[in-house]
């Protein structure tokens, strides 16, 4: 079963999420295809996707939100996750809690889940431009994702999966 794994990251740490995702899903003996969301064009290769974008300002990534404006259709037809990753700070947020824009998007495309990860800032990687928000917004520079949350829930999707076959 091939799984399609899009991915909207802009630094890095949202394609390192699918990356964990990635290998999960292939030791549960899936074929598992990372891309970078806007380079895909067609989903007629895959038997499920999964999609995940980074969250800037309450918003995905543009090209997360093109994907999902070109293949919704086709999203709603076949087994479907997404998942966000962006908050920042010890407190977790949940799905409910990313904003009216995402729930939106979200309520319209009907995935199987919705999972919010919490996000890395590293100034290190930012512009200079970045770096000013960071600091206006006096957002808290650390690695917060969960690594052990993102294998587990990947492990749910083969469980679903296997329920497929």
């Amino acid at each position: 079963m091939n799984v399609l794994i899009a991915i909207a990251s802009k630094h890095g740490a949202t394609a390192e999420i699918g990356e964990i995702i990635q290998r999960v899903i292939a030791a549960d003996g899936y074929q598992p295809h990372l891309r970078e969301a806007s380079e895909v064009t067609d989903l007629s290769p895959y038997d499920a996707v999964v999609l995940g974008s980074a969250v800037y300002a309450g918003n995905w990534r543009a090209s997360a939100r093109k994907f999902v404006n070109r293949h919704g259709q086709e999203l709603r037809a076949m087994p479907f996750w997404i998942f966000s990753s962006g908050p920042l700070g010890p407190d977790q947020q949940t799905e409910d809690d990313m904003g009216p824009l995402i729930n939106k998007r979200v309520a319209e495309l009907t995935p199987i889940e919705h999972k919010v990860f919490s996000g890395k800032l590293d100034p290190a990687d930012l512009k200079l431009s970045e770096k000013i928000i960071v600091r206006m917004v006096k957002a808290p520079s650390g690695d917060y994702r969960d690594k052990n949350s993102i294998v587990e829930w990947a492990q749910s999707i083969g469980k679903y999966l296997v329920d497929l076959e």
